[in-house]
């Protein structure tokens, strides 16, 4: 049995967006017949952290089996992207086995990390949602790997616009948004698009 995983930013001592994060991990345990717990929040315990730090908590959880983690975080540098192609590419769910990621990270040569296209179709980077401006506005993907919950919320609150994105428009836009869970909007990495490699 596959496993799954939440991984939810800790600031300022709790736990952010657990809405957000509740509803993906109802519906993984309710689409696989998981026998855990539903209620994300039975599954966070928080001790002796530094409210004054970002923690990265990670849920892993499977047919009838949950553990945790936590771990200070700091956001990786990333400075360039690498557009990669794999037209077969699945991540659905957000499962613990990113084995199929992890082969066309390899590929990203002197970049800092991948933009995957599928397609022909922009999607996601190797761990976060993206958009894309053009002129003051955000554009992600219509068609991203995972629907990751930062997106969720963003595109409810009418920050970001969604559109299918060729990997031939690229010339449209003069930038480049990544954020996921553990990066919220206010601290996105931005890049020119210039910095993504074809």
């Amino acid at each position: 049995m596959c496993q799954f995983i939440e991984t939810i930013r800790i600031a300022n001592g709790e736990a952010q967006n657990l809405k957000y994060h509740n509803f993906r991990f109802e519906q993984t345990i309710l689409r696989h017949k998981l026998q855990i717990e539903p209620d994300i929040r039975k599954h966070i315990k928080l001790k002796q952290i530094d409210k004054a730090l970002i923690y990265k908590y990670r849920i892993v959880y499977g047919f009838n089996s949950l553990y945790t983690q936590i771990e200070k975080y700091n956001i990786k540098k990333i400075e360039s992207l690498k557009v990669v192609v794999d037209n077969d590419i699945r991540y659905d769910f957000k499962y613990a086995d990113r084995g199929n990621i992890n082969v066309l990270y390899n590929q990203k040569d002197k970049a800092d990390d991948i933009l995957i296209v599928k397609n022909e179709k922009i999607t996601d980077t190797s761990y976060c949602n993206i958009a894309l401006l053009n002129s003051e506005l955000w554009f992600t993907p219509r068609s991203p790997l995972l629907k990751g919950i930062m997106r969720e919320k963003l595109i409810k609150q009418n920050v970001i616009t969604i559109k299918d994105i060729n990997i031939n428009e690229l010339d449209r836009y003069s930038k480049i948004a990544l954020f996921n869970a553990m990066i919220p909007w206010e601290n996105k990495i931005c890049l020119s698009i210039d910095d993504i490699h074809i």
